[in-house]
């Protein structure tokens, strides 16, 4: 992710709606839940400012299968890293 810039980072999903939640701290400035759109295909997306301070950030995501009728966690999704 470029360091200095705001950036935006966005989330996709085909197999149902999701929700976003981080841990411990957001580099988005909280502790924050984003949730995706509620129809297919399903997005979501937050900025990330430019004064946000370097350092690894750690969210998991809730999924609805759609298919599968059935609630879905990951834990441990792939951090957001910030800075050079």
């Amino acid at each position: 992710m470029p360091f200095g810039q705001d950036t935006e980072v966005k989330w996709y999903s085909e197999e149902g709606p999701f929700t976003i939640q981080t841990l411990d701290s957001a580099p988005f400035g909280k502790i924050q839940i984003v949730q995706s759109t509620s129809s297919a295909p399903y997005t979501a997306s937050a900025i990330v400012p430019h004064d946000t301070p370097r350092g690894t950030y750690r969210y998991a995501v809730g999924l609805f299968s759609v298919a599968d009728q059935k609630l879905v966690l990951d834990p441990r999704c792939p951090p957001i890293i910030v800075g050079p």
